[in-house]
């Protein structure tokens, strides 16, 4: 009997035993549905986050149609705090519409930059609607939605050009420089190189003093093939405010190598040789600019500004006459020629008062002489004196020879201008 007593006591353990591990594992298997269940339901609340941040779109865009843009930004916010945890999360961000939704809530704030609480909501959304696109497209590999995601990309293309230039003309050359450097990224992953793009936004980097990717935009704008002369003449500039007067005279003579025949670069690239002092140089350069636009006053003069410089007094009076001819209220051809003319004559007068003393017809054909010449620089400074009545230089000089011609009433008027 005990052998039996203690039998039926090991079996009932054994029962016991049984029944706890049927429990554990009714306790394990309900962890594991819990567990799948909340995953489930995870799943399900990211699936319907994409669903409700489509209807917040929907209903933003009504709103900004009739003018409640108050009511479309809070929509919008909406749409943004649904979409976003949905592009991170495993079984959302793999699929195709969560991108192309994400594209077009971020395409309305960006049709609506233009009200402050619209464009409040997101510091880049031409940036981030374009790449949602973009990876639209990615995950679209039968291209089911290829029209809706090219479409998207090529209306932020234009978004980024027209706010470029909205910006620029509002003096913000910072943001334009970003939104037209955007719409060269998407004009580019399509294989097309917008060469306006690039320009603007060389420009726009220009004059927000990005002188770094000002001249990276000039280049490519060039490489791209856009005939514009003055884009040498801007990267000069950025060159000479840096301080690298080299960078500076070569952008100027890669300049002149492309375009030959363009006055502007022609001129700048003879200042270059002028402030090297290399007169020859420059004077042959002047001279082709004549020949190629021989009714510019500014020209005329600037060759016989050269030729003066290099002692060439015949040609530079024959150039300053062709500036006067062309332009006779032009002031600097005048002065400059009666100042020859000036000049000529007291190297005579000079001359003329070494002669001996004893020399007294020769000294007097050397003054006669010189008085002659004096009276040939008259008329060129009594006309620069009327076109510039206030000039110190020209008051003084035509002082001096009234003085030497013995007009001496003159002489009193014109210095009297001097005490005024």
């Amino acid at each position: 009997m005990k052998r039996m007593a203690s039998l039926l006591i090991l079996m009932k353990r054994m029962r016991i035993e049984q029944h706890k591990q049927e429990s554990m594992n009714f306790t394990m298997r309900s962890t594991a549905v819990a567990v799948v269940l909340c995953v489930s339901m995870l799943s399900v609340a990211q699936s319907s986050n994409v669903t409700n941040a489509k209807f917040a779109h929907d209903a933003a865009f009504l709103k900004s149609q009739t003018g409640d843009f108050e009511g479309a930004a809070k929509d919008l916010m909406e749409a943004i705090a649904e979409i976003e945890p949905t592009i991170s999360h495993e079984k959302t961000m793999t699929k195709e519409k969560t991108w192309r939704y994400r594209g077009m809530i971020y395409e309305l704030v960006s049709r609506n930059l233009d009200q402050p609480i619209i464009a409040a909501l997101d510091a880049d959304p031409v940036g981030k609607a374009a790449n949602s696109y973009a990876k639209a497209l990615e995950l679209d590999p039968k291209g089911a939605y290829l029209a809706e995601n090219t479409t998207g990309l090529d209306v932020m293309r234009s978004i980024a050009l027209n706010t470029g230039v909205q910006r620029y003309n509002a003096d913000d050359f910072a943001g334009a420089f970003d939104m037209f450097s955007k719409a060269v990224t998407l004009s580019e992953s399509k294989g097309v190189t917008d060469t306006l793009a690039l320009y603007n936004a060389a420009l726009s980097a220009d004059r927000s003093g990005n002188g770094v990717k000002a001249i990276e935009y000039y280049k490519k704008t060039l490489i791209a093939g856009m005939p514009e002369p003055n884009i040498f003449q801007f990267m000069s500039k950025i060159h000479k405010s840096a301080g690298d007067t080299v960078a500076a005279d070569n952008a100027i003579f890669d300049g002149r190598k492309a375009f030959p025949d363009n006055q502007a670069l022609l001129i700048d690239e003879v200042n270059i040789y002028l402030g090297r002092g290399e007169l020859e140089k420059a004077v042959a350069n002047l001279e082709k600019s004549v020949q190629a636009d021989s009714t510019n006053a500014t020209l005329h003069y600037s060759v016989g500004s050269v030729y003066d410089n290099l002692g060439k007094i015949d040609k530079a009076r024959e150039n300053y006459t062709k500036a006067i001819g062309l332009d006779n209220n032009y002031f600097d051809p005048n002065y400059n020629i009666g100042a020859s003319y000036y000049n000529e004559a007291v190297e005579l007068i000079n001359k003329a008062n070494a002669i001996p003393p004893n020399k007294i017809k020769e000294y007097d054909d050397a003054k006669k002489k010189a008085d002659d010449v004096f009276k040939q620089a008259l008329p060129f400074l009594e006309r620069a004196h009327e076109i510039s009545p206030d000039d110190v230089a020209t008051i003084k000089s035509l002082g001096e020879i009234y003085a030497r011609t013995g007009d001496l009433e003159k002489r009193k008027v014109i210095m009297a201008k001097l005490q005024q």
